[in-house]
């Protein structure tokens, strides 16, 4: 992979260009209709497009080289491996994005690049410094001693949580209801001065363009409160006679004999109490609960999901 350009295909451009051609099929259709007085409704599509397209993904450049990556856009700056603390991601077999954290701050790597998400990741995680494994939650920290002194180091397992995967940047939809919400501007003027009924086009603007920001306004915000969110340190131990877990607010072990059922990805379980509802990561079924590991480890998920059924029961369902 070295030597390689890497670049991103941002996503938006597609909803973009469907919106730019449903305004101007829109506005050629009002314009030949008999009465031509709704034409400048044809602004609010028009508006929503430009919205998307300035709000798309930024367009990510770099070059893979032996000491780092070289980014190109959107701005120049080199990252040496020996940088990056944590490569987070919910790796699965198509594209995903991934989330570098390095000293310099985070860089956030979209789903769609020119190589595959799961190759890239790979020759990350093995070029950055590896994380101390023995760096698990204090609350775990007896119960690995005591599995290491029973069975060796090499049959105990530590898995330690990093920071959570940040979805790359992209304001397409608070991008989407700005332009509706600007568009209602000349929509408005050109309903009271180019169209012969002009009741109600001042008052039609002014209500989709305070409609359009306030639902941006939402959406700004909803986006600040999903990207606050902090996540607790967080471990995972894998062991012959079970495992412990400190996750969030959940701490405690489990022994194999406990374990009815290991899946990865998650399913919601209907009935039955689950401790997160999250997509990726693995889910635990024990009676009367359902345990979600969140895919936040410093390997993938479903290599721990193997670990952890290659001790379950012997790898026989129970």
């Amino acid at each position: 992979m070295i030597g390689e350009r890497v670049e991103s295909y941002p996503r938006g451009s597609v909803w973009a260009i469907v919106f730019l051609v449903l305004g101007i099929a829109l506005g050629a259709l009002l314009l030949l209709a008999p009465k031509k007085d709704a034409w400048p409704i044809a602004f609010l599509p028009l508006g929503i497009a430009a919205g998307i397209w300035l709000g798309r993904e930024s367009r990510v450049v770099f070059r893979v080289e032996s000491r780092g990556l070289e980014f190109e856009e959107p701005h120049p700056f080199p990252l040496d491996y020996d940088a990056i603390r944590w490569v987070s991601a919910h790796v699965k077999r198509g594209p995903f994005p991934m989330t570098l954290h390095h000293t310099g701050g985070t860089t956030i790597l979209p789903s769609k690049l020119s190589v595959t998400s799961n190759d890239l990741y790979e020759f990350l995680i093995t070029s950055a410094p590896p994380p101390d494994t023995s760096a698990v939650p204090k609350s775990l920290v007896s119960f690995r001693d005591e599995q290491i002194a029973k069975f060796g180091e090499e049959r105990v397992f530590s898995f330690v949580g990093g920071p959570p995967n940040i979805e790359p940047r992209s304001y397409r939809g608070i991008g989407a209801m700005i332009g509706f919400s600007l568009a209602a501007i000349p929509m408005g003027i050109a309903g009271h001065s180019f169209v012969d009924s002009k009741a109600g086009w001042i008052e039609g603007s002014t209500g989709a363009f305070f409609f359009g920001l306030f639902i941006a306004l939402i959406l700004f915000f909803a986006r600040m409160a999903s990207s606050s969110q902090k996540s607790n340190p967080s471990g995972l131990v894998i062991a012959p006679t079970g495992l412990a877990l400190a996750q969030d607010d959940i701490q405690g072990k489990l022994r194999w004999d406990e374990v009815q059922a290991i899946e990865h990805p998650p399913v919601k379980r209907m009935g039955t109490a689950q401790t997160a509802n999250s997509r990726h990561g693995i889910g635990i079924q024990v009676e009367g609960a359902y345990i979600v590991i969140k895919d936040r480890y410093h390997r993938p998920a479903r290599e721990i999901s193997q670990c952890l059924k290659s001790y379950w029961n012997n790898g026989r369902p129970g």
